[in-house]
């Protein structure tokens, strides 16, 4: 769902990917679709800014926080330290004025399930798990990088570089879906760049097992739609709860389109390589094949997708 700016109603998403904008239900207002986000990816309820961050120095079982590497509507991250082995790592933890609903703390509990079930190179690795009183949390690897996001807005990689990275969230991805688990928010705010170039894919927070407990949780109900609007498949923003795989491979290719070229293929998007004269023709019929309206149509697996970039690495 979207929300609207002028009264605050819930408006549904188009089917249509290309779709720029839809009206207000309750006021009638154009609801931009290129700068709003989904409910469930959006700041989630009503606390002061720092009501929840703990302070650098704080002990949480072996842990000694550090500082904050960023926060969200449904987590706040730190840098925190090891003490038993004295190196770096990521603990995310739960806002408490969310940790009052059993909802929040199912998916906060699930995620940190979903990254206990993968490992994978290019899959952030979770360490431990625990809470403290009211405070859930789970300790992740620290990446020294940078996100996807921060790459794009800053120097865009040339195009070699793009296919590598999302070669790597493929392959992370080929890895993710034979365990029968899809994450349904590949964006460039989750995928994180190493120093030394690896990739890593993170935030599992709306991940669904296919055919198994997401649904049986209650977790993702019919009719919801959960993940951000800009890499939401056409499927995703009728049901999340019915997506395969094939819904990351569309997240896949809009972020692949945004490496090489800067912008979001919204609308009648012009090819990759008439935005940017860098970028090999070849590489359109990629991007137009992952951002195919119909499931079918697209890759049908990562493996596939990234077996289609393969010749285009330079």
């Amino acid at each position: 769902m979207l929300t609207c700016a002028k009264c605050g109603s819930s408006v549904p998403l188009p089917a249509d990917p290309r779709a720029l904008s839809t009206a207000c239900g309750r006021c009638g207002s154009q609801v931009d679709l290129a700068s709003l986000r989904t409910l469930a990816d959006a700041p989630l309820p009503a606390a002061p800014i720092d009501a929840d961050a703990l302070p650098p120095g704080k002990m949480l079982a072996g842990y000694r926080l550090e500082r904050v590497l960023g926060r969200g509507g449904m987590a706040v991250v730190y840098k925190a330290t090891q003490m038993s082995l004295s190196r770096a790592v990521a603990i995310k933890t739960l806002p408490r004025h969310l940790a009052a609903n059993p909802a929040f703390v199912a998916r906060f509990s699930r995620e940190a399930g979903a990254l206990a079930s993968l490992s994978h190179p290019n899959i952030i690795t979770i360490i431990d798990r625990g809470s403290e009183g009211d405070l859930y949390y789970f300790v992740m690897e620290y990446v020294d990088g940078t996100d996807v996001q921060a790459l794009i807005a800053g120097n865009r990689p040339a195009p070699a570089e793009a296919v590598r990275i999302v070669t790597q969230v493929l392959s992370a991805l080929e890895y993710a879906h034979r365990r029968g688990v899809i994450h349904r928010d590949i964006k460039p705010g989750n995928v994180m760049i190493a120093s030394d170039g690896a990739v890593k894919v993170t935030d599992f927070g709306i991940a669904h097992l296919a055919g198994g407990q997401g649904t049986s949780l209650g977790l993702t109900m019919a009719g919801a739609q959960m993940g951000t609007v800009n890499y939401m498949a056409p499927e995703q923003r009728v049901d999340a709860g019915r997506v395969d795989a094939r819904a990351d491979l569309y997240a896949a290719g809009v972020v692949l389109y945004e490496l090489l070229t800067g912008q979001l293929p919204l609308g009648a998007f012009e090819p990759a390589s008439r935005v940017n004269p860098a970028v090999d023709p070849r590489l359109d019929a990629v991007v137009t094949r992952a951002l195919k309206p119909d499931p079918a149509a697209r890759f049908t697996s990562a493996a596939e997708m990234a077996a289609a970039l393969a010749p285009l690495a330079g």
